[in-house]
C-alpha cells in the first residue's frame, strides 16, 4: 500500500502536470505578440533551447546535489530557485 505522504506527492504531481499543460500553451502563444514576424523562428528556437536546456541542467544539478549532500539540500535548493524565479517577475 502507498503511504499517505507519497499519495499526496502523486496528487501534487498530477495537478502540476495538468496546470503546466495550460500555462505552457499560454507561454508559447505570447511569443506571437512579442516577436516580430521575421524574428519568430529565432525566438521560438531560443524559447525551446532555454526550456529543454534548463530541464537538462536542472536534472544534472539535482543528481549532483542528491548524491553529494544530504537529501534535504535538494529541497532547500529547489525552494531557493523557486523563490528566485517567483520574485524575478515582480
Amino acid at each position: 500500500m502507498i503511504s499517505f505522504n507519497i499519495a499526496w506527492l502523486y496528487v501534487l504531481l498530477a495537478l502540476n502536470g495538468i496546470t503546466t499543460q495550460f500555462l505552457q500553451s499560454a507561454h508559447e502563444s505570447a511569443l506571437l505578440e512579442i516577436a516580430a514576424d521575421e524574428e519568430r523562428a529565432s525566438a521560438n528556437t531560443l524559447l525551446s533551447i532555454s526550456s529543454f536546456g534548463s530541464v537538462a541542467v536542472g536534472f544534472a544539478l539535482a543528481g549532483a546535489i542528491a548524491s553529494s549532500m544530504p537529501i534535504e539540500w535538494a529541497f532547500y535548493v529547489n525552494a531557493l530557485t523557486f523563490s528566485f524565479w517567483h520574485y524575478s517577475f515582480f
